[in-house]
């Protein structure tokens, strides 16, 4: 699916899915660097909040996350960044969005942790526009768990979609349109996330 297509897509209906978005090989390269560094200890325990109210919540959220530092990118990593990079540009350039910025982490979660419904945007800021999630989960099976389900109607919990995280696939969507969750997995579930962000956006007050 061409960079045109996701922005048809997001425009339509405000999100897109799309298998293969990245090479195989690159896959690979980035899932064996999420583990590598995991073993490192290198991720730490994920917080809900912003500011000085960041706090860990394991009732809400079990993932644990690295932030990619976009001055000391890995080869596969930059790989995946000019891509979303395109992506941005084709983004404003057809639906207007004035993304500037991108910011990424890995993310992973344990057998059996999940992400309660949530939105992406945080209350008091309109700086993520849209939200960008690559799995790196490889040879996933539909009994493994860890959908993300996306409610497609606001905050109607009736309506939603659930994606199966396989490997390769990227999904996007408008970050402060649309509640989600993740489904508790029956392995470790990995996933690069990331927000398209607006420029020199601050929490309101």
């Amino acid at each position: 699916m061409s960079a045109e297509q996701i922005a048809a897509s997001l425009a339509q209906q405000g999100f897109c899915i799309t298998p293969d978005f990245v090479d195989n090989r690159t896959l690979t390269t980035l899932a064996a660097e999420a583990e590598q560094r995991w073993t490192q200890q290198e991720f730490r325990t994920a917080r809900i909040g912003t500011g000085t109210h960041l706090h860990t919540a394991a009732a809400i959220r079990g993932d644990a996350i690295l932030w990619l530092d976009h001055g000391a990118l890995t080869a596969a990593q930059a790989v995946y960044a000019a891509q979303l990079e395109q992506l941005r540009q084709t983004l404003n350039g057809t639906l207007f969005l004035g993304a500037f910025d991108l910011e990424l982490h890995f993310a992973r979660y344990p057998a059996g942790a999940y992400y309660s419904k949530h939105l992406d945007r945080h209350a008091g800021t309109q700086a993520r526009l849209v939200s960008c999630i690559l799995y790196l989960n490889q040879g996933w099976q539909s009994g493994d768990g860890g959908e993300l389900r996306i409610y497609t109607a606001g905050d109607d919990s009736a309506s939603y979609a659930d994606i199966t995280p396989h490997g390769g696939t990227l999904v996007t969507f408008l970050s402060g349109d649309f509640y989600h969750e993740v489904l508790p997995a029956r392995r470790p579930r990995l996933s690069i996330t990331g927000w398209m962000r607006a420029r020199n956006q601050h929490y309101l007050p």
